[in-house]
């Protein structure tokens, strides 16, 4: 037992409060309703499970951080650990979250994969209150921002299913409100032949160069900010690829510009209302800067280009329509690159988009607006509150904090 523990607590080595086990192969399997875990997370279902009781998985292999928790039964491929507890010296979540503050990457014996075996990981030490209620004490602490997390992500998939369903509905099944409030296409709508398919007889194709739409990129050359000029803090945010996850704009881990920076670029300010698309890298993701976004405007990086929009189309339904099946597999039809994928301005400009009667459009706004800015608030949410939990947990985990 170490000195300097907080009192009643302890140490052993990892070894000693869960046994490390080796996932298996999973081709042979059916398919079924058991999650099959891979170092990234869920790859497939199957019909059989390796363990059905609390476990904590770890990447063997890939992204050594990448550990999960589970109460369920699952299967784990040879990538990724998964582990009987010790239940009558460790709770099982204290554990997981004790396990998050080790950088795991620092145990990496591999070289081009980064890897981990079981003699490292067994020798981990973790420091840990002897009384089992404390541990659980801590745990639910934790597990509290977790659990609000996990219902703002299950609400906001709800609403971006009924988002898509009313998108497919009304620009797709063309059975949007008729004149009557009835469904127009099932309803004896007039249709017309286009470039995109039938559509409604006063609806419009428009080539990208044919509306108002303007496509903007980023400032490049001397003005462009170097890795010194940009920080977790500044006046304004400075967008890349990672900021626009799952089509929606996230300034965790945001880089930051000075205000001098940002009045020496000339070009890239994206402002309320306007749209991003990634060009370079993973192109045709799409986020939209919402007016009740934490920022009012920000800069953007060379691997993107920003979307103005100002008569032809409302915000919400252009940005429902790039995030569309169709818009994805323009953006794959023109990309170029081998080694690394991009989208030219040049062809961007060229790109068909569905142009429905102006009304119709805004009715669609004044539904969906409610989702996507709901939307976002839930992933600020998630934001703060996983910067609330990072800031507690050392501290809980440590003793720092008692409870």
């Amino acid at each position: 037992m170490s000195s300097g523990l907080p009192q009643g607590w302890e140490d052993r080595e990892l070894g000693n409060l869960l046994i490390l086990k080796y996932g298996k192969d999973h081709k042979k399997l059916k398919d079924g309703d058991i999650p099959v875990y891979g170092s990234g997370g869920i790859m497939r279902y199957a019909n059989e499970y390796l363990y059905d009781k609390e476990s904590i998985l770890i990447p063997r292999k890939g992204t050594l951080s990448n550990m999960f928790f589970l109460k369920e039964a699952f299967w784990t491929v040879d990538t990724i650990f998964w582990s009987i507890i010790n239940e009558e010296l460790i709770d099982g979540k204290f554990l997981f979250y004790n396990l998050k503050t080790i950088n795991l990457a620092n145990l990496n014996i591999g070289s081009a994969v980064p890897s981990l075996t079981t003699k490292v990981l067994n020798q981990v030490n973790i420091k840990y209150p002897s009384d089992i209620n404390e541990q659980k004490r801590i745990a639910d602490i934790l597990s509290a921002f977790d659990d609000k997390i996990e219902i703002n992500n299950q609400i906001n998939q709800t609403l971006e299913e009924m988002a898509s369903a009313l998108f497919k509905e009304w620009f797709e099944n063309f059975n949007f409100p008729n004149n009557q409030g009835k469904p127009y296409k099932d309803n004896g709508g007039e249709m017309k032949p286009s470039e995109l398919g039938e559509i409604p007889i006063d609806w419009e194709v428009k080539r990208i160069f044919e509306t108002d739409i303007v496509i903007e990129d980023g400032d490049r050359g001397r003005n462009y900010p170097n890795n010194s000029e940009l920080s977790n803090k500044g006046f304004c945010p400075f967008l890349n690829n990672k900021n626009i996850i799952g089509d929606y704009i996230n300034f965790d881990k945001t880089d930051f510009i000075t205000e001098k920076k940002f009045n020496a670029m000339g070009k890239g300010i994206v402002s309320v209302n306007d749209i991003v698309l990634t060009t370079r890298g993973s192109i045709g993701n799409v986020g939209l800067f919402h007016r009740n976004l934490p920022f009012k405007f920000s800069r953007i990086n060379s691997g993107m280009v920003i979307i103005k929009n100002d008569k032809d189309f409302t915000c919400n339904y252009l940005y429902s329509l790039l995030k569309s099946k169709e818009m994805k597999n323009q953006f794959m039809s023109i990309s170029s690159g081998s080694v690394q994928k991009q989208l030219p301005i040049r062809d961007l400009k060229n790109l068909v988009l569905l142009k429905p009667l102006k009304n119709i459009q805004i009715k669609f706004e004044d539904i969906i607006k409610p989702f996507f800015e709901q939307i976002q608030q839930n992933q600020q949410q998630n934001q703060i509150l996983k910067q609330q939990r990072d800031a507690l947990l050392p501290k809980l985990i440590s003793g720092e904090i008692r409870v």
